[in-house]
């Protein structure tokens, strides 16, 4: 069974001041939030608690993505960017399949708490990248 809950989290803005932001988070009942290890994979962690932006659950619905196609994609799929600036924590965008669709996500790892934060899902168009989806087409 999946359970799931928004939790705000303070970050800091462009400005300089406290923002608050939603993430809903999707996590294993028999886990009870408790991280129970990572996975080495592609040099990138993947925890068992996973968290969504809202940004990112309205992409998944619009683009008829599943809370568990992208937990398969994160966890099997090939990171082909890196993101090491990102704020609040570096992210980087994973390729994977969804039965013949290509499948794009950014997500962040957040280390200290032992989750992976689903930014955003999508499926690349072709016109922007190169027929295996792993590299952009040259502007």
């Amino acid at each position: 069974m999946v359970i799931y809950s928004v939790l705000p989290v303070r970050k800091r803005g462009n400005d300089g001041f406290d923002e608050t932001e939603n993430y809903l988070a999707f996590f294993e009942t028999q886990i009870r939030c408790k991280i129970v290890g990572g996975i080495e994979r592609n040099r990138d962690v993947v925890f068992e608690r996973l968290v969504f932006r809202v940004h990112a659950i309205q992409r998944m619905y619009r683009r008829s993505f599943s809370e568990e196609e992208v937990r398969i994609v994160i966890k099997t799929g090939e990171t082909i960017e890196d993101y090491p600036a990102d704020f609040p924590y570096p992210s980087r965008l994973v390729l994977g399949w969804h039965g013949p669709r290509p499948v794009h996500i950014v997500v962040a790892d957040n280390t200290d708490d032992g989750e992976n934060i689903v930014i955003t899902v999508y499926e690349p168009d072709p016109a922007e990248w190169e027929p295996d989806f792993k590299r952009r087409k040259a502007s």
